[in-house]
């Protein structure tokens, strides 16, 4: 939930509240002072039935609002006031009075005395005084509610305007990120840090990528001229054995820390976000175009291939990088899959799977991991399914592993 959201809310809620209680205060308010005007009007009228009665015998009495009797003996003095619902002849239904008992001595005669006073009905209380009163109080705090969000909005403006800023930066890009000042202290200070820190990012991520970009350079360089110069000498007639193997030995390594600098350098690139995303690539192609280059491969270890590209699959993702992703994939099922035996390649409109023969690993978990321990010794450098999950990882795929009835399979799944 955005913050001006939640801050909106909560002031409505306050509101709804100040309201509620609000309107509760003005109907108690407004019924004690009606109550004692009540109050005072019952007093008044029963001085005039003590003046009445001063100066006359006759009883007043006018049911249900003024009762007056005669006492036979005399009685202490009381002054009460109370509700009561009586029959009201004149509106044929019981009907809530203010009522005032009184016991007066006049003249040594002694006086019940009961004077009534109609009470308003409470829904005609709130109709008449109350509803006005909330209808006014809506509008003031709904006034007020929108008022305060279109200032939130104005004033929350440039924060947002940074968050923007920040979404859609990326190291690669030529300029940095445009912040305007808010005039306010504390977006301004935002502003400047968050200036700072992208601004640091963009020139850590240009002298990375100078280094690794020159390091793998200047590797390949010497890497090129061993790999040059054991090629000279084993090539060279009458070589004693001994000296045949070791030549050897240093060309396999040499052609493996040539793979390993490249891979790590495809790393780096793949980490960095140095394959902009230019549209939907065809893993279907991808497959088969792989497959066709390691027709050979295949051959040599009498594979046999089950491929069943039954609907199209599509995934936004660097051409480059898709061709990397299957190669790496194609290339481990084959490479570790026993001669002679059958693998499965099948896709879907949501996801690839790859299944191959072998035998149980020790270490699953670190299948994915960068020179990650293996079962057998292999020329491959360990980077190659290190770079399947980076490319997945950045690019927001999902791969995983499984081993199953003697075959490991692989799930690479587009999320939808």
């Amino acid at each position: 939930m955005k913050l001006i959201d939640r801050l909106n809310r909560t002031y409505f809620r306050l509101a709804a509240a100040m309201l509620a209680g609000g309107v509760l205060l003005i109907y108690l308010f407004i019924h004690d002072v009606v109550q004692d005007e009540m109050d005072e009007k019952l007093a008044v009228q029963l001085e005039r039935i003590k003046t009445k009665l001063s100066t006359d015998e006759t009883l007043p009495q006018l049911p249900p609002v003024i009762e007056t009797r005669r006492l036979p003996s005399p009685a202490p003095a009381e002054y009460r006031l109370s509700d009561t619902v009586l029959y009201d002849p004149a509106e044929q239904e019981a009907e809530p009075f203010r009522q005032l008992t009184a016991v007066v001595e006049t003249r040594g005669q002694f006086y019940a005395i009961r004077v009534r006073s109609p009470r308003v009905e409470a829904h005609d209380f709130l109709i008449a005084i109350l509803i006005p009163v909330v209808l006014l109080l809506v509008l003031l705090v709904g006034g007020l509610f929108w008022l305060n969000r279109g200032v939130l909005r104005a004033l929350w403006r440039p924060f947002y305007h940074t968050l923007q800023e920040l979404k859609h930066f990326s190291l690669t890009q030529p300029k940095p990120v445009a912040l305007y000042q808010a005039g306010i202290a504390e977006f301004d200070e935002l502003n400047a840090i968050a200036l700072r820190l992208t601004e640091k990012n963009r020139a850590d991520y240009q002298n990375l990528k100078e280094f690794t970009e020159n390091a793998s350079h200047e590797i390949q360089t010497p890497l090129a001229i061993i790999r040059a110069k054991t090629e000279g000498v084993m090539q060279t007639e009458q070589l004693p054995p001994e000296l045949t193997a070791a030549v050897q030995a240093i060309y396999r390594a040499a052609n493996r820390l040539s793979r390993i600098n490249q891979g790590l350098l495809l790393l780096a690139k793949i980490e960095n976000q140095q394959f902009p995303v230019t549209g939907q690539v065809s893993f279907n192609r991808v497959i088969r175009e792989h497959l066709d280059l390691l027709a050979e491969m295949i051959g040599a270890k009498g594979l046999r291939i089950d491929l069943q590209l039954s609907e199209e699959m599509f995934a936004r993702i660097h051409p480059e990088l898709a061709e990397i992703l299957v190669k790496n994939l194609l290339e481990n099922a084959l490479r570790y899959s026993p001669p002679g035996s059958l693998i499965s390649i099948a896709t879907t409109g949501q996801g690839l799977v790859i299944a191959n023969p072998g035998e149980t690993l020790a270490n699953p978990e670190q299948l994915f991991r960068r020179f990650g321990k293996r079962d057998h010794p292999s020329a491959s450098p360990g980077l190659g399914l290190a770079i399947v999950r980076k490319i997945c990882d950045v690019h927001g795929l999902l791969i995983n592993y499984a081993y199953q009835n003697g075959l490991h399979r692989f799930d690479l799944h587009i999320p939808t």
